[in-house]
Formats: C-alpha cells, sequence, structure tokens
C-alpha cells in the first residue's frame, strides 16, 4: 500500500508505528535483516521507502515535514533541526529530551513548542497528534513508548486551552476580579484554578487524561521513574499542589538515589517554598549525578 506524502500526518502515524514495533519486545516484531530499503518510484521528488516484510511499502514524500515520534535523543534533535518552526517536531524532541539527565533543556523545549504550537493553530493544533497515539494504542495497547507520549501531547493541549481562555478573557473586568479571588494565600495557584470559568472543564479534562495516561504506564511499568517525576510535575502544575509534588519526588529519589530527576524537581519544588539551603542541595547533587553521566 502506498501512502501519499499529502497525507503526512498519517504517514507519521504509520512511521512511528512501524518504528514501534521494531523496538517493542512485547510484540512480535521484524528484525533488522527483515527490514530492507525499495528502490523508489519514478518521480521528480525525493522519495524515501521502506518495506517491512511480508511486503508492505511505505512511501514518503521529503519535501514535506515527517516526523516520528521517538525516545532516539539523536533522531528527534535532527527532526528539530530539520524542521525549527515546527512545534510538533520539538514536541517530539522535548519528549526524548525527557528521559535524559537534561530535565532543564527538557522543559526548555516544551516551552519552545508551546510557542510554536500557539502560533499555529494554539489549542487546536495538537488535535491531529492525540487522535494520532490514540489511534496507534488500540494496534499496541502494551506500548508505553505511545503512552507516554500521548500524555504529554494531553498535556500540550490542556496548557494551550489554558493559555488561550486567559488571552480572551485579560480584558474582562469580572475574570481579574475573579483570579484575584481564586488565587491562594502564599500559593501558587493551579492552572485548572487559572483558566478563564467557561474552559476549565476542558483544561480540566485534558489534565485529568495525561495523568491517567501516566498512571496506565505506571501500572505497567512501575520503575519508569520519568515518568514518575513528571506525573508529580504535571500534577502540581495543574492544581497549585507543591507540597504533594515534592513527597512524591521524595520517594523517587529514596527509590532512585542515582537518578537525577527527583533531585532537580525537589530543588525546584524548595525553591518555590522560599528553602533556599534545601533547593541548593538537592540542584546541586542533580548536576554532580548528570555530570558522571547518570
Amino acid at each position: 500500500m502506498i501512502i501519499s506524502p499529502l497525507t503526512i500526518r498519517k504517514l507519521s502515524a504509520a512511521l512511528c508505528l512501524s518504528a514501534l514495533l521494531t523496538a517493542n519486545a512485547t510484540q512480535a516484531a521484524p528484525v533488522a535483516e527483515d527490514i530492507a530499503p525499495t528502490a523508489p518510484p519514478a518521480t521528480d521528488k525525493p522519495i524515501a521507502t521502506w518495506t517491512f516484510k511480508p511486503g508492505q511499502p511505505i512511501s514518503v514524500g521529503m519535501e514535506t515535514e515527517d516526523t516520528i515520534c521517538t525516545y532516539d535523543l539523536a533522531l528527534a534533535k535532527r527532526q528539530r533541526e530539520a524542521y525549527p518552526d515546527s512545534a510538533e517536531a520539538g514536541f517530539i524532541y522535548a519528549v526524548a529530551l525527557s528521559r535524559t539527565s537534561q530535565i532543564e533543556t527538557a522543559l526548555q523545549e516544551v516551552r519552545r513548542a508551546k510557542r510554536l504550537a500557539e502560533k499555529d493553530g494554539g489549542p487546536a493544533y495538537f488535535d491531529k497528534m492525540i487522535a494520532t497515539y490514540e489511534k496507534m494504542l488500540t494496534y499496541t495497547p502494551e506500548d508505553n513508548q505511545v503512552r507516554y507520549h500521548l500524555a504529554w501531547a494531553y498535556y500540550m493541549k490542556a496548557y494551550l486551552l489554558d493559555r488561550a481562555s486567559r488571552q480572551t478573557a485579560q480584558q474582562n473586568a469580572k475574570y481579574a476580579e475573579w483570579i484575584a479571588q481564586a488565587k491562594k494565600p502564599q500559593a501558587e495557584p493551579g492552572a485548572v484554578e487559572i483558566a478563564a470559568p467557561d474552559a476549565i472543564p476542558q483544561v480540566k479534562r485534558y489534565y485529568e487524561l495525561a495523568l491517567n495516561k501516566l498512571d496506565d504506564l505506571l501500572a505497567r511499568q512501575p520503575d519508569d521513574v520519568w515518568a514518575r517525576v513528571y506525573r508529580a510535575h504535571l500534577q502540581a502544575e495543574s492544581t497549585g499542589n507543591i507540597d504533594q509534588a515534592m513527597v512524591e519526588w521524595q520517594k523517587v529519589k529514596d527509590a532512585s538515589p542515582m537518578n537525577p530527576a527527583a533531585y532537580f524537581f525537589l530543588g525546584q519544588g524548595y525553591l518555590k517554598k522560599g528553602n533556599l539551603k534545601e533547593s541548593m542541595s538537592n540542584v546541586s547533587k542533580a548536576i554532580a549525578l548528570r555530570a558522571t553521566g547518570n
């Protein structure tokens, strides 16, 4: 079956699904010898074609943006560099970075992808990506890589809905008054609390979808440190409850003392609470662990 370059989103899903089937040890997947490049069809446009036995070629038009969801940091970085203005390529790179010790860079890339998505469709930008990942899970229901990407896509959707709702409501005096009442004394309000009132149900729904998807992942793979620390991060962002997140980060640190992620987030949590000593102690430990290659 030849997939036209014009249907690029479907292409991305097909490529990602094929890559995931190859990588997923729980699925029956072709080994490296079973995958061979085929000659491209005659065309005046550059085409890359792969055949996955028993024989179903997938043609990719390189004149348009083709990105593959992946944990492979080098591949994700190449895609990001090839398509610097693509929120999707930036998102995939951020997700790959989120599973490394480069936590600050991962969060920077998340923010960058958010800005690009705001310029290119706003809250609707991630709809096709979400639909793609949801469909992929119907084919590979045990694949946590897809599940992890989907959780992040839900989160990005929630964030953009929140931002768009507040930008629209900024000129509304009643909204400003409502925000002032919603803010907790000596605490940072959560995204669900400060979204415009009519957007709260949707913002809350997508945050919950993201958290639930990470819960599904952790039910299958309880030792996934990255899913645990970022789940607590998203929970804190949505609710403003940094104390609850810090309890989870401390548990992760105790269980995985050589992973820098929990130390980094604990450092950020202590900073928000005004405890500079503990903040510096945890951030310094995270930097030290990262330097040793953890």
